[in-house]
């Protein structure tokens, strides 16, 4: 064989050689892009299982986080319960238009409402767009219709359905706006008492029963009616939570009026008989309610005796004859120390929403109220720097004088709770129970009428508790400010700049990193 012949054999070895390596490339590259392939199916059915998983784990333990600061979209232990108790179906039918700012919040409460129990259905129709729809409802439910420039209106917001009956929920119900603080540059509060309108609106429904107190008179006491000294706001708020008011004469009372959930006695102007007493706290010790609210009555020589003090001390409740000062400038509205005073709640299930919002409550010229024994709170209390006035023509002489060897050193109280569960009445819903507060201005429309204190739920939880209705106890108004979004026209500027330009660039940027990396 010449060399010619040798060195073709040679090449011809050598290009089968790459051929076969060449072969074998190929059948490596094929092998792993039939791996790649298989990995990628394999992950993708992964992926798909492990989100498949996830959303039926989330569907069987469904679980919300509420992170907004007023847990606004949280409801209460009060409402769960109340929820959860539901023998019967319960349906809510909103009035809401969708261009109505309060939608958003109001449709994702009873939303919730749904969500915790099978027994709520929600149905929200939009007066604007649905009038037919509307028209039906409003005829069936006794819905008044508002005639309006874009179209028909309602004066409810909601209607709450049980069987046969039926609660109307109006827009002020749900939410109460106050500008008192745009006066100093400060932003608008917003009290959310949507929970509140709607859970009492369910349990009304359910169970429909009238509370009725009992409001005496005789005695120069505080009306519920017209008059000079009245509480309206009182009385209207009542009203609305479903209690029915009926005033008795005490003078020489000798008995009660039968059906009373609770007596009231609202700062009375002259003192009581110790007959017209007695007949009352034998009431309270056969399991009745009783709410006094005594202001002190005065003359130049001190406080004079209203006839219940020595009474109530067999209940561990001493109602004395001294005025409540306060000396700490943070309490004080005005200058003087007996009048316009800010104090604090102490625990207690009447004032358990209170402690935790620390929420201050108004009284003016009040009385001292001291408590001793395992029956009876205290409900309200100034600051350490308070006491009791007994010298009253000390302080008339000089409203500044300090504490006097006679005062009462404080802390010193001026509300209390009595309960008669634990010794008297075996059966807590048999028991007595009382509340004393030596002041009757925290009631007053004023009062009431003043968002930046807690008067009007210290008001409607007392009456919750000794009326047993619980709903108005253990439900809190949340409050938010409503901060208002100011954009000029720089802002909207660089708005534009960053949405319209900066963003669609950043995505161009990235698509053509990903482009040149491939390529390369």
């Amino acid at each position: 064989m010449s060399a010619d012949d040798e060195k073709v054999d040679e090449v011809s070895d050598e290009t089968e050689r790459a051929d076969e390596g060449l072969a074998a490339s190929e059948d490596e590259a094929a092998r792993q892009r039939a791996e790649h392939k298989l990995y990628t199916v394999i992950g993708s059915l992964l992926f798909t299982l492990i989100v498949l998983m996830v959303n039926y784990l989330s569907f069987r333990h469904f679980e919300r986080f509420d992170w907004t600061r007023d847990t606004r979209f949280t409801l209460s232990e009060r409402t769960e319960q109340v929820l959860a108790d539901l023998d019967r179906d319960v349906q809510i039918v909103l009035f809401f238009s969708s261009g109505e700012p309060e939608l958003a919040d109001v449709l994702e409460l009873v939303q919730q409402y749904a969500g915790a129990s099978d027994r709520v259905t929600v149905r929200q129709v939009d007066p604007l767009r649905q009038p037919a729809e509307v028209q039906q409802l409003a005829a069936r439910y006794d819905v008044d219709l508002i005639p309006t420039g874009e179209g028909t209106l309602t004066d409810a917001a909601a209607i709450v359905v049980a069987g046969d009956r039926r609660w109307k929920i109006t827009r002020d119900d749900l939410t109460d706006v106050d500008f008192s603080d745009m006066e100093t540059g400060g932003a608008p509060r917003l009290s959310m008492e949507s929970e509140k309108a709607f859970t009492s609106a369910i349990l009304r429904v359910v169970s429909g029963e009238e509370t009725t107190l009992c409001v005496a008179s005789g005695h120069g006491e505080y009306g519920v009616g017209q008059g000079e000294r009245n509480l309206v706001a009182l009385r209207d708020e009542l009203e609305r939570e479903n209690f029915a008011i009926e005033t008795f004469d005490a003078a020489g009372l000798r008995r009660l009026p039968e059906g009373c959930a609770a007596v009231l006695v609202l700062g009375p102007l002259r003192a009581w008989a110790a007959e017209e007493v007695e007949v009352v706290l034998d009431y309270v010790r056969e399991g009745g309610r009783l709410l006094l609210a005594l202001d002190p009555i005065l003359d130049r020589r001190g406080v004079n005796p209203s006839g219940w003090g020595r009474p109530l001390a067999d209940f561990g409740v001493l109602l004395d004859e001294a005025i409540f000062f306060e000396r700490s400038p943070a309490r004080m509205l005005q200058p003087d120390p007996t009048s316009q005073i800010l104090v604090q709640t102490r625990p207690h299930p009447i004032t358990e929403t209170l402690v935790a919002m620390q929420a201050p409550v108004l009284v003016d010229l009040a009385q001292t109220v001291r408590t001793e024994g395992p029956q009876v709170s205290t409900l309200l209390e100034g600051s350490e720097a308070s006491f009791g006035k007994v010298d009253l023509a000390a302080m008339l002489a000089d409203p500044s004088s300090d504490l006097a060897p006679d005062d009462l050193p404080g802390p010193i109280g001026i509300g209390a709770a009595v309960d008669l569960a634990e010794e008297d009445a075996p059966d807590a819903a048999a028991a007595g129970r009382m509340v004393i507060v030596g002041d009757s201005g925290w009631l007053a429309n004023e009062a009431l009428a003043r968002p930046e204190v807690a008067n009007l739920m210290l008001a409607m939880s007392t009456m919750g508790w000794l009326a047993e209705r619980e709903e108005l106890v253990s439900i809190p108004t949340r409050e938010s400010d409503l901060q208002a979004l100011a954009l000029t026209e720089e802002d909207m500027g660089g708005i534009w700049i960053r949405v319209m330009l900066l963003l669609p660039g950043a995505f161009l940027l990235l698509g053509f990193a990903v482009w040149w990396s491939r390529r390369q």
